[in-house]
């Protein structure tokens, strides 16, 4: 929020929220399950809501058919 300002509050919030709704997260990050809850929620949740998105958003604009939303959402 210090870089982007706050126009990132919600997905901050909703990070926060997902982390303490499946990994019970705590700040001291001393359990091995803090470590990789955030790893994996970090690592696979973001860029999933990421490339759908910007996937849909091509085809709601009209710059990629429908036909081509799987091919490209993996890549």
């Amino acid at each position: 929020m210090l870089v982007f300002g706050y126009k990132m509050w919600p997905g901050i919030f909703i990070g926060a929220y997902l982390l303490q709704r499946f990994v019970s997260f705590q700040n001291s990050m001393e359990r091995l399950r803090d470590v990789i809850g955030l790893l994996l929620l970090g690592c696979t949740v973001g860029p999933a809501m990421s490339a759908t998105i910007d996937v849909s958003t091509l085809g709601i604009a009209g710059l990629m058919p429908w036909s081509e939303y799987i091919p490209v959402w993996l890549t």
